[in-house]
């Protein structure tokens, strides 16, 4: 009877994805979410509403396979209680992520984002820069500015690796044939008719997507159309690859207009250096159902925030010389609507 019941639970109450897998003793499985153990047993909650709960005889249990969200928040409970970064057990996770990824391509973000992490801090091996080019290749769209730069950075590591080797020249091959972009001194349009995509949906921001649209009503030059979706996270964030020197530049800078009967906060980051550190700045609004000219963020003021800070508006950002990647983030929370930049640039 006990076996017949918890089959039809199978049946009723498996999760799309994100769901820790309990795997029986009498052969069938239960997609769930793992709360604890009780007196009675194993307490787990049933449904994607989250509505539905029961409590597993812990004895006709075989094993759970945690998924990714119940790994990581038990790795952050145990750095929590000991007090201790534990690295290498994020780039374990990371791994497991990669892993599968062979089932779930959406994986490769999560994978992504635990290498990232975990790159610079002490016991993690040199491996993670190969396996940051391989996600960096994978993810969705593709970073192949980075991939190099994780592949080269390998490579000073393990100078005999024929996969980073041939990776970097593949990369390199690539990047030589791909036509040069449109220089934006000579036309009416700024970066906002470079290659933006969205980057961390799903993952640490919300969904959305980036595209450079003509404006048919300002001499038919080009905008970036942002849609943004409040889909649980706190923003919606897009990213242009950027490899060059802005040590000397003074500000990003960029008119955004805001079709929405709501006001928006915008923000920008760069990311920088062999570190790949994020710093990001204060946000500023974008009014409801109107322009906002010339929105901008200055480089040179103290007033970045940072992984160094813990996350304080405090600094001005480091290693502007070597800029590997210009983000914009749309504060939308909960809100769905859209956006257009125009006249994206760097002031000198």
């Amino acid at each position: 009877m006990r076996q017949m019941m918890l089959m039809g639970v199978v049946l009723l109450a498996a999760f799309p994805s994100g769901a820790d897998t309990i795997v029986f003793k009498f052969g069938t499985k239960l997609e769930c979410k793992v709360k604890g153990d009780t007196p009675e047993g194993l307490f787990v909650i049933l449904g994607e509403d989250d509505k539905g709960s029961m409590i597993l005889d812990r004895a006709t249990i075989e094993r759970i396979d945690y998924d990714y969200d119940s790994r990581l928040k038990a790795l952050s409970n145990q750095e929590a209680a000991t007090g201790k970064d534990m690295a290498r057990e994020h780039y374990e996770l990371g791994v497991w992520c990669e892993e599968q990824g062979l089932r779930d391509r959406r994986m490769y973000a999560r994978a992504l984002d635990r290498y990232l992490y975990c790159k610079d801090k002490p016991g993690v091996p040199d491996e993670v820069w190969l396996r940051l080019g391989r996600m960096y290749e994978k993810n969705d769209p593709p970073n192949l500015t980075e991939a190099l730069a994780a592949y080269s950075e390998y490579l000073k590591r393990d100078p005999a690796s024929a996969e980073a080797r041939a990776a970097k020249e593949r990369l390199e091959t690539a990047s030589a044939k791909a036509a040069p972009p449109t220089d934006p001194a000579k036309t009416n349009d700024g970066l906002e008719i470079r290659g933006w995509s969205i980057q961390g949906a799903g993952n640490w921001a919300n969904q959305g997507s980036a595209r450079s649209v003509v404006d048919t009503g300002n001499n038919r030059t080009a905008v970036l159309q942002i849609r943004y979706e409040g889909s649980g996270k706190d923003k919606t964030a897009i990213c242009l690859p950027l490899q060059g020197d802005l040590s000397k530049a003074k500000a990003i800078v960029f008119d955004v207009f805001n079709p929405e009967k709501a006001d928006v906060r915008l923000a920008v980051a760069v990311v920088t250096g062999p570190a790949f550190e994020w710093y990001e700045s204060r946000t500023a609004v974008a009014k409801a159902g109107d322009w906002t000219m010339a929105m901008r963020f200055d480089l040179t003021f103290s007033n970045w925030k940072c992984k160094a800070t813990g996350w304080n508006h405090a600094v001005k950002p480091a290693d502007l010389d070597n800029v590997r990647t210009l983000w914009i983030l749309i504060y939308n929370g909960g809100a769905n609507g859209i956006i257009y930049l125009d006249s994206i640039r760097i002031e000198d």
